[in-house]
């Protein structure tokens, strides 16, 4: 029998492929489907390197790293939690005054933000 050894503790800037899996997954209401997929569909970009880097520029409105928590099991990690308030005016799930990090970022122009931001 496996037996687990968990720990807990706040996650890191390291965790940022995790954080992005754990987003990935818990914005997906059917399996290999995220609501993230249809935003950026066609914009010659992964979901997950979508995701990634939203968080890494801190422009989703409820999935911050120093929000984030992760369980290990014998160092490894299995699991993360987070906690947030979302912003009583806008339940949107991008912050929309920091978003240009990420269209600079992804060297996107007038265009491709029109395209997304319609969507």
């Amino acid at each position: 029998m496996n037996q687990l050894n968990l720990t807990f503790r706040r996650a890191s800037p390291d965790d940022l492929d995790f954080i992005a899996h754990c987003n990935y997954t818990a914005s997906s209401p059917s399996p290999n489907f995220c609501y993230w997929d249809s935003l950026i569909e066609g914009f010659g970009l992964e979901t997950i390197t979508f995701i990634r880097q939203a968080i890494s520029l801190d422009v989703l409105a409820w999935c911050r790293i120093s929000d984030f928590f992760i369980a290990e099991n014998n160092g490894v990690p299995v699991a993360g939690a987070s906690c947030f308030v979302m912003k009583q005016d806008d339940y949107r799930p991008l912050d929309l005054e920091s978003i240009s990090k990420l269209y600079n970022f992804l060297g996107w122009g007038d265009e491709q933000v029109q395209q997304f931001e319609g969507r």
